[in-house]
């Protein structure tokens, strides 16, 4: 699961492709598919994708900034996909500045693959698979919910493990990006 945010008015370059997938080929829809990916590229504001384990921690850091830097911005709905959204791309501009100052001034956030973690009970391994319940129930006693990391951490058996919700900084760009040329946005 995830959350799909459509640009109200996006800025768009270019023609959408399109495929009639019902009598396409493998490769007219391999096609289909990167002339997409780069058609999206070119129009950031159209579309921005984060699965769950991505869009909390995206969605934490927007109620923050906007709390802390008084944006004055409704949130509201902003944990479902039901259409909630920011209408105004004046709105998106004060969020996008805010998020790009906060992320340029966290030193642990410098590097493209830097990632934030927040701890909020559920843990995974290396390989992103969730552990146990009793691994997970550990973990929690010696990392409260609400912990802000920036690294995973080795357990006492030497695994390597992390929060499962993170997002990069990449993806933070991205969806900054995503703020500059949208026009406002909904989540769905």
């Amino acid at each position: 699961m995830g959350m799909d945010i459509y640009g109200l008015d996006p800025k768009i370059v270019g023609e959408k492709p399109e495929l009639d997938f019902s009598n396409a080929t493998d490769q007219e829809k391999q096609d289909f598919f990167k002339a997409m990916n780069e058609w999206e590229d070119a129009n950031p504001g159209y579309y921005f994708r984060a699965n769950i384990w991505s869009w909390r921690p995206i969605n934490i850091l927007i109620n923050h900034v906007n709390k802390f830097y008084n944006l004055g911005i409704d949130t509201t709905g902003f944990d479902y996909n039901s259409g909630h959204g920011i209408k105004d791309q004046e709105a998106c501009d004060r969020l996008a500045d805010t998020l790009e100052y906060v992320l340029e001034s966290d030193e642990d956030m410098q590097e493209e693959d830097d990632q934030i973690f927040f701890s909020f009970g559920m843990w995974v391994n290396d390989e992103g698979s969730l552990l146990s319940h009793a691994e997970n129930q550990k973990l929690n006693a010696e990392y409260e919910i609400g912990k802000i990391m920036y690294t995973p951490v080795v357990t006492a058996s030497g695994k390597v493990v992390k929060p499962a919700y993170s997002t990069s900084k990449s993806h933070l760009e991205e969806f900054i990006n995503f703020l500059r040329h949208c026009g406002g946005f909904e989540i769905w």
